[in-house]
């Protein structure tokens, strides 16, 4: 009788265990399946967010895009106005020929923020002020080479604004491919 009671227990304890095995699992599935759906609607809101920012992202863009176009125009005709003060100060006046013409003395000159003289040049010309200078005593140093006083390769760079002869050398020769002694040479014999 009592190994019957002991069987008998040991039935009723794994049918105990079994049914709690069983409620455990559901439990455990119930979990994942919670797990799951949050997961879910975890990205789903990730997704809804990132799709947000990206969309204000983009209609930022665009409003600044159309802000920007009015500024621009607004910056060219500001730029010619420069442009034309620098053109005036630095060819008119032929202050290219100065050797000490920077952009602090061009802005003072021009009443133009110095940051803004080559900002205009750029926009205007695609050239920074020293482009323009050099270019102007560059064409100023041919005029001289070929007038009737035969000047020196040094007097003519002295002349035409450069600080120094070998200056005045490297960007004849970067611009027009030879040298001062040659381009005299070859526009004197084509007389």
């Amino acid at each position: 009788m009592e190994s019957l009671i002991i069987v008998f227990l040991i039935l009723l304890l794994n049918t105990e265990l079994e049914h709690k095995i069983a409620e455990q699992q559901k439990i455990i599935e119930y979990y994942q399946l919670y797990s799951f759906i949050s997961l879910v609607i975890f990205i789903l809101l990730g997704y809804m967010i990132y799709y947000y920012r990206r969309q204000k992202k983009n209609e930022l863009v665009a409003v600044k895009g159309e802000n920007s176009l009015s500024v621009i125009e607004e910056c060219k005709e500001e730029f010619e106005s420069i442009y034309a003060s620098i053109i005036r100060f630095i060819v008119i006046e032929k202050h290219y020929l100065d050797k000490g013409i920077d952009i602090a003395k061009v802005g003072k000159c021009c009443h133009i923020n110095k940051e803004l003289v080559n900002k205009a040049l750029n926009a205007k010309a695609n050239m920074t002020l020293l482009e323009l200078v050099n270019n102007h005593r560059l064409e100023y140093a041919c005029t001289l080479l070929l007038d009737d006083s035969n000047k020196t390769v040094d007097a003519v760079a002295d002349e035409s604004g450069f600080k120094t002869t070998r200056t005045f050398l490297r960007q004849f020769k970067s611009k027009y491919k030879m040298l001062p002694s040659e381009y005299r040479h070859i526009e004197n014999s084509s007389d």
